[in-house]
């Protein structure tokens, strides 16, 4: 394994402490965010703690932090002009949801229930689009040795962070008609977020991105006890 900069490697710990503070912020507010930046936060821990499996570690540890620094500056009060379309977004289905639960305008909201039960999926959906468009992008363009088999065993953590997210948002008390709804949501977010990266990535390097190893999964599995 390579040798980790523990300077990088700080500042990646630095940045999962920040995700935990809005976590806690959005969950406070009742915000639809919560959903994305639980999932971020979650890759970015699995990295930090995982980051021993990788072959490049640093320049993944690099590409993160420079990527993941441009949420938490969106969410603490600076955000881009793609940010600031989402989060509007976000704002609207919140809206939606609120109204939903009152009694008096239930009714009239029924044919908006695709997007008042599924305000966290949809919003998050929007969320990840800007993020990985945008700031992937602009983080590939300043970080050039990243390995493409690094990159695309990050897909496991994207993936499990998307279901992190839907437990911890949902809980096992998810009616059978949200789930449902969810579910398709939760598909379209995991392929696209994957086509999405893999753009991204294709964009700027030029190069194809592998799917996860064998290897790579394997040694994940046996770390995390699974």
């Amino acid at each position: 394994m390579a040798n980790v900069d523990q300077q990088l490697l700080g500042k990646l710990k630095e940045i999962d402490v920040s995700f935990d503070k809005a976590i806690d912020e959005l969950y406070r507010e009742k915000d639809s965010r919560v959903f994305f930046a639980l999932s971020h936060g979650y890759i970015t821990k699995k990295i930090a703690k995982h980051i021993g499996l990788f072959n490049a570690p640093n320049p993944l540890i690099e590409l993160n932090n420079s990527f993941a620094l441009e949420f938490i500056n969106a969410i603490n009060g600076h955000p881009h002009a793609g940010w600031t379309a989402a989060f509007r977004r976000c704002d609207v289905l919140d809206e939606y949801a609120a109204r939903a639960k009152d009694p008096l305008s239930s009714l009239s909201m029924l044919p908006l229930l695709p997007y008042t039960a599924t305000a966290f999926e949809q919003c998050a959906g929007c969320m990840a689009y800007v993020h990985i468009s945008q700031d992937l992008k602009k983080a590939l363009q300043k970080v050039r040795n990243v390995d493409a088999q690094d990159y695309g065993n990050v897909l496991v953590f994207v993936l499990e962070g998307h279901l992190f997210a839907e437990v911890k948002c949902r809980g096992a008390g998810m009616g059978a008609a949200v789930f449902m709804i969810g579910h398709l949501i939760m598909e379209w977010l995991n392929s696209n977020a994957k086509r999405w990266r893999n753009e991204a990535f294709q964009e700027v390097y030029k190069k194809q991105v592998p799917d996860p190893s064998v290897k790579f999964l394997k040694a994940y599995r046996a770390a995390e006890g699974r």
